[in-house]
């Protein structure tokens, strides 16, 4: 960190889930455990003099859409103090549950510093059908629709440094 700061670079640690809703379900669904939780990421940040937190939560169960809404609005009440920000990855909207339903996008826009719109994927590693990471039009759509839930100046757009090749029977 502190080489980074010489270099005039912030620097923000990723908190992530693993993908695993059962995981994030024992955490985020008890109060005691997200303050827990709360408290040793504000202490490992202020220790670290971390300049701000990514929290990067995925495969979210819909029971927890609230509950995840509860653990940024807390981590941002006790990093605030701190000058510590916060931002939150989000999915482009789907149609999955999982994946998208379960983010409260209006709400977490509210509740963190920044809102980082997850612009790839649109066509994965296992889709049915070939095509592009991030297609501009994609990209464009997912930040209109994001735009009308989270203020603009909150958005940062998380692009693909990475493509994929795909094997076709043409």
């Amino acid at each position: 960190v502190r080489s980074m700061h010489n270099l005039g670079k912030r620097v923000w640690p990723l908190l992530g889930n693993l993908f695993d809703p059962v995981l994030t379900d024992s955490v985020l669904s008890q109060p005691q455990k997200r303050q827990k939780v709360v408290a040793m990421l504000r202490d490992s940040l202020v220790r670290t003099d971390s300049d701000g937190i990514n929290v990067d939560f995925e495969n979210i169960d819909m029971k927890n859409k609230q509950d995840f809404v509860l653990f940024i609005i807390e981590l941002k009440k006790a990093l605030q103090p701190k000058g510590i920000l916060v931002s939150v990855d989000v999915t482009r909207v789907n149609a999955d549950p999982f994946w998208s339903g379960s983010l409260n996008r209006t709400e977490l826009g509210k509740a963190a510093d920044y809102i980082v719109m997850m612009g790839y994927d649109e066509h994965w590693g296992g889709s049915s059908k070939a095509g592009s990471v991030a297609s501009l039009p994609w990209v464009r759509e997912g930040l209109l629709e994001l735009m009308k839930e989270v203020p603009s100046h909150k958005i940062i757009l998380g692009v693909p440094y990475y493509t994929r090749e795909w094997v076709t029977n043409l």
